[in-house]
């Protein structure tokens, strides 16, 4: 059916572009976690918290809680760091006919804004260049959207909030 020439046609386009696409289990909380390096703090007065491995970036944090987040609301994770020409997308992803382009902003504090205030009018339009790209390179008909996930945290690896954004961009 249609689906299965999308699932297709995604394949294709990552064999075509070299993408390091990584698909994201579908696992409980603490045990993505713990497979993804995080372990939970020993004391508990300090409540759950994510400590992520310390080889590995903020972003990446932030983008594996939000495949995971999205994953948890009815999404199929298509692919992450999905890379081009043009450059990458954080999560590809499936809600019922429509692929879903997802930026993923993490922010530790407030000193520099929400993590949506740092998707700039320039980085819309970057994601609408990526979005055209995802489309043109796959040959999908359907239709697409482009959210935000807003990932906060604290200075101890708190998970404040995680926030979606649906249609947060509009290209067309």
């Amino acid at each position: 059916g249609h689906t299965r020439r999308v699932a297709l046609s995604h394949q294709q386009a990552l064999a075509g572009v070299g993408s390091a696409a990584t698909p994201v289990p579908g696992l409980t909380w603490p045990l993505i976690l713990g497979k993804l390096g995080y372990h939970f703090s020993q004391n508990p007065s300090h409540g759950k918290r994510y400590m992520p491995d310390p080889r590995k970036g903020l972003g990446a944090t932030g983008e594996r809680l939000a495949a995971d987040y999205l994953q948890q609301k009815g999404l199929i994770i298509l692919a992450t760091n999905w890379r081009c020409p043009v450059g990458e997308i954080d999560i590809l992803a499936r809600e019922g006919e429509v692929v879903v382009v997802v930026e993923v902003k993490t922010r530790r504090g407030r000193g520099a804004g929400t993590p949506e205030q740092g998707v700039t009018p320039a980085k819309q339009h970057k994601l609408c260049e990526l979005a055209q790209t995802y489309v043109d390179l796959t040959g999908w008909e359907g239709l697409v959207r482009i959210d935000v996930v807003g990932v906060e945290m604290d200075r101890q690896g708190h998970v404040l909030r995680i926030s979606h954004w649906p249609e947060a961009v509009l290209c067309w």
